[in-house]
């Protein structure tokens, strides 16, 4: 048994306080579904209404990213600030901005036969001010408005110190990315169940680099938005 294997229970069983998961992901590590939980609740608590979006990180061919810098953690940083900054553009063209604006998410970072690891995201946001993901194209310099996917890509590249073109074709956007949770809907329900079914992916053990001393799971913190992880 792993150093691994001792410090996480696992999670075997087909659901996960009556919500379905999917058994080919099996067996999941238990204090991963507890923090995806954790983050989605207290996210439904901030925002009455949710905008949820999922996405993979990767590095373009050829990178060597540096083990020494934590990229994920970066990421998140650049792309509150780019967020924050939107927003307040927004505020002084006199468009209604929400004041609670903050960033919530999830991470998982996996490897497979590539050089580099590669991570999966969820981020929340409040869907009074974010609906939806915007164009899948490379970003512009000059436009008024940013869209998330903007925002993503842009947060991606200054990380890494690559071109946006580069890290267009390096964050990818699956099909259905994207969900809404709100409070006063009569199917809060399902939209919970649906939106922890797709999060529960990056509780799955497989695929995780059990051997490496670097991070496998994060997740923002509900007062103080730094990252928490497990190894």
């Amino acid at each position: 048994m792993s150093n691994y294997q001792r410090k996480n229970k696992f999670h075997k069983n087909a659901c996960y306080k009556g919500i379905e998961l999917a058994a080919k992901n099996a067996p999941y590590v238990s204090c991963y579904l507890n923090s995806i939980d954790k983050v989605i609740n207290y996210t439904s608590e901030l925002y009455s209404r949710v905008f949820a979006v999922t996405f993979v990180l990767r590095y373009p061919r050829r990178y060597r990213q540096n083990p020494m810098y934590n990229d994920i953690g970066g990421f998140f940083r650049s792309f509150k600030a780019k967020h924050d900054a939107e927003l307040d553009r927004r505020n002084k063209r006199g468009v209604r901005v929400h004041r609670n604006r903050g960033v919530h998410y999830l991470w998982c970072r996996e490897c497979n036969e590539a050089i580099n690891d590669h991570f999966h995201v969820m981020v929340f946001l409040n869907k009074d001010n974010f609906q939806r993901v915007g164009k899948i194209e490379t970003p512009r310099e000059n436009y008024d408005r940013k869209s998330v996917y903007q925002m993503l890509v842009e947060a991606w590249a200054q990380v890494l110190n690559i071109s946006v073109y580069d890290a267009h074709r390096a964050v990818h956007i699956p099909r259905n990315p994207y969900y809404y949770l709100e409070q006063n809907s009569r199917s809060y329900r399902e939209q919970f169940c649906n939106l922890f079914q797709r999060a529960s992916y990056m509780a799955k053990y497989q695929t995780k680099n059990i051997s490496s001393d670097r991070r496998s799971f994060g997740y923002s913190q509900r007062r103080r938005e730094h990252l928490s992880v497990f190894n």
